[in-house]
């Protein structure tokens, strides 16, 4: 996460390695650490689905219209399809903001 090019807009940015070849899977950022179940950061709009390419590789940037937020928990959900949103394929607890 880090300021994006416009006030008030976040830059999100999701990079997964060793996946599932073709998978595509939704996903966002969320208030609160992995297993809190915090609110979406942003609206679920923000976020397109990763695509994974061949190598089990994928890439996806976001822009969130929300202020970078400067304190706080703050964690990706990556989840195993549009189908199947209930389950959780990886989670990361993103770093506290440097002060």
């Amino acid at each position: 996460m880090q300021p994006g090019s416009k006030n008030d807009v976040t830059a999100v940015s999701l990079n997964i390695a060793n996946a599932t070849p073709g998978g595509v899977h939704p996903w966002q950022v969320h208030r609160g650490q992995c297993g809190a179940n915090g609110s979406v950061f942003g609206t679920n709009a923000s976020y397109r689905a990763l695509k994974i390419d061949d190598d089990g590789r994928g890439s996806m940037t976001a822009n969130v219209s929300e202020r970078t937020p400067t304190w706080g928990d703050y964690s990706v959900v990556v989840f195993a399809s549009a189908a199947n949103p209930e389950t959780v394929v990886a989670c990361g607890n993103l770093a506290p903001p440097a002060r």
